[in-house]
């Protein structure tokens, strides 16, 4: 499930330089409640039958794009908000499915 792999990821830190964070693709999705958020889009994703909040820092010019079927390479992050844990799809690329 995600949280394990989100755990999981926490073992291989920390990243930068010659250990770089993973970055997963998933290919011809449809995104959830796309919408902006200032200068962020701010999205959900079906990701192993659980629902995953997400977001797209500086990625709001993209809402058009995100709307429709995509490849999404993003970062799986785990987050505190509000003193709740969760985990987040972080966006790299959003690219239109050709």
């Amino acid at each position: 499930n995600c949280e394990e792999m989100a755990a999981s990821l926490k073992l291989m830190e920390p990243f930068g330089q010659g250990n770089p964070e993973p970055v997963f693709l998933l290919k011809s999705i449809q995104m959830k409640s796309v919408s902006k958020l200032h200068d962020h889009l701010k999205f959900s994703l079906q990701l192993n039958g659980n629902q995953i909040h997400g977001i797209g820092f500086f990625m709001a010019a993209q809402l058009e794009v995100a709307s429709g079927l995509i490849d999404l390479g993003f970062k799986l992050k785990q987050t505190s908000f509000r003193g709740r844990k969760r985990i987040e799809a972080h966006a790299v690329s959003i690219i239109p499915t050709s």
